[in-house]
């Protein structure tokens, strides 16, 4: 709305004005005397100099079906704001005393009243709303409120011009607002639009933008003009999207969160491009995409068919909603993937010649084999404390390379993964912090756990999709040197969850991850650490699993239990 990054002499020749018959709002400091002036767009659209909006394309436009009554703009924007409440800095919240919507209400009086004095009756034709990025930021809560402090602070400006069908056009945030709670607000705005006649949504999707893949560039600001002339003109051809009947995916039972369900089909598209929604609790829908994940399954009864309703939201009435059907299959009480076990009783050609360590098999063909370890990177061989079974033992140099990881995970593909380990955690002097487990996608990791010594708590890192930079995230959960634990790491869709002995210790969500691989990655796992000198672990490491896919809640109870029995690590039932 602001117009960031636009600059004067990046208007079009047959904009830049001024345009006799649109007049735009000023007040001081801008001007010396406040009032209404011509627009002249790259000069007085904004109080940020050369700064220019959508309205530099709409205000022309509508000027020229206008009949020569004086179209009057009034346009308030601040950067980076939010509807949400804040405690800390101004919002546009109905709750929020004197803030940006007071301001902004106190400023439409203020027009009101000047238009008046020019012996004139003002006509209130409509209110532009771009805005919602700093409220797909922060918190689920906050996105799932904007529905509602939207809906607020429609009613208040309606109320405030004194028109109670005052027409709305919501521009949609773009999808390409990498932000975890996105696609929450997108069907928030689409669901205000389809829920009032007189509101209207218009899609951005295909609006170009800056580098920056936040605001829109000089192209794009003129296409969103052309988009609100039509909305508001009545050219635009609006239609709901129809979602195909008889819809029907198939889970297993006990699924976890972020499992894949499937995705949902249209028969007819609709206009503008849909927002998909889903209905209650155990289910989740990509709103750009349509892809369906289970959310939580708490509570639903898996030995019947669940009916869900889903809707394609294009914002315009009514509403296209429909129902699928999901059914669940019964497990086979196996935990598929990939692990390894440190048993010296293990026959001698799954054993590595001086180690005591069984190569890394596939859990449905124990005849593949991946490790192929180098003699100078070998753990030392060791009995896992408490226990009486054998381990891999770390003194913060040795490393363990264990297989290339593009032998089983496919490159350039989202792939879900879980790294969960049995670990020891010895008394130490250490300050540093040491990779116990981690996926390498060449020189340096993407995936995998650790431990801070300094901190003593666990970690787990994740290589973000920006610049291949490692996100680490810490465990809120301080633990004893000289004690043994089951580190679970779980890596599904856009949400990375650390657990310590079954209980939630850590958690990033977005914004959208990136393959763990790209095309052309693989390189050797870390067991112990990453290639030297990287920081490597000093501990012991037991029995670990590496599952590909998503695990359900059971089998990660029952892979927690077995690693727990396996190393004489007490958990919570």
């Amino acid at each position: 709305m602001w117009g960031t990054g636009n600059k004067a002499e990046d208007v079009p020749p047959d904009l830049v004005g001024p345009h006799e018959d649109v007049l735009i709002f000023r007040s001081a400091p801008s001007v010396p005397k406040e009032g209404w002036y011509p627009l002249e767009n790259g000069k007085n659209n904004n109080y940020s100099r050369g700064a220019w909006g959508s309205e530099a394309k709409l205000m022309p436009l509508l000027a020229e079906v206008s009949k020569n009554k004086p179209l009057y703009l009034y346009k308030s924007s601040v950067g980076g704001s939010a509807l949400s409440k804040k405690e800390k800095e101004a919002d546009w919240n109905v709750a929020s005393t004197g803030e940006l919507l007071d301001k902004f209400l106190e400023g439409v009086e203020k027009v009101t009243a000047s238009i008046e004095e020019l012996g004139k009756t003002p006509r209130f034709r409509g209110l532009i709303w771009m805005q919602g990025e700093t409220d797909c930021c922060h918190s689920q809560a906050e996105a799932e409120a904007y529905q509602r402090e939207l809906e607020a602070l429609i009613a208040k400006v309606r109320e405030t011009t004194r028109t109670p069908g005052l027409p709305v056009y919501i521009g949609r945030i773009h999808r390409h607002y990498k932000q975890p709670y996105l696609q929450i607000v997108r069907a928030n705005q689409a669901r205000v639009a389809a829920a009032d006649k007189n509101v209207f949504l218009f899609d951005t999707d295909d609006s170009a933008l800056h580098a920056d893949k936040i605001h829109f560039n000089p192209a794009g600001q003129i296409r969103n003009g052309e988009l609100l002339f039509d909305l508001v003109t009545g050219k635009a051809v609006q239609k709901p999207a129809v979602i195909k009947p008889g819809q029907v995916f198939t889970i297993r039972e006990f699924s976890g969160p972020g499992t894949p369900v499937g995705t949902l089909a249209l028969t007819e598209p609709g206009s503008p491009t849909p927002t998909f929604v889903v209905e209650g609790e155990a289910f989740e829908i990509g709103g750009i995409t349509g892809a369906i994940r289970v959310r939580d399954l708490t509570g639903v009864e898996s030995s019947e068919d669940l009916t869900v309703s889903v809707s394609a939201v294009t914002g315009v009435a009514p509403t296209a909603t429909g129902a699928i059907t999901v059914k669940f299959q019964g497990g086979d009480g196996k935990i598929a993937g990939l692990f390894a076990e440190m048993d010296p009783s293990l026959p001698a050609n799954s054993t590595l010649e001086k180690g005591g360590y069984q190569e890394l098999r596939d859990a449905t063909d124990p005849n593949r084999k991946y490790t192929a370890p180098k003699a100078d990177r070998r753990p030392i061989q060791d009995t896992f404390p408490g226990t009486e079974k054998s381990c891999l033992r770390f003194d913060g140099a040795r490393v363990m390379t264990g297989p290339v990881s593009s032998e089983f995970l496919e490159p350039g593909v989202d792939e879900d993964f879980t790294i969960a380990a049995a670990v020891h955690i010895p008394e130490h002097a250490a300050t540093n912090s040491g990779w116990g487990l981690i996926i390498n996608k060449g020189v340096t990791p993407t995936l995998g756990f650790g431990y801070n010594y300094a901190k003593n708590k666990f970690f787990f890192v994740y290589a973000n999709p920006f610049n291949g930079a490692l996100q680490t995230v810490v465990s809120n959960l301080a633990i004893e040197p000289g004690s043994s634990h089951v580190v679970r790491m779980r890596k599904v869709a856009e949400t990375c969850r650390l657990y310590i002995d079954g209980v939630l210790a850590g958690e990033n969500q977005g914004p959208a991850r990136p393959a763990i691989l790209a095309p052309g990655d693989g390189a050797a796992i870390g067991m112990g650490g990453a290639f030297p000198p990287a920081p490597s672990f000093t501990g012991s490491l037991g029995k670990f699993y590496l599952v590909k896919g998503i695990p359900t809640t059971r089998e990660e109870a029952r892979m927690d239990r077995d690693l727990a029995e396996w190393g004489a690590i007490k958990i919570p039932q």
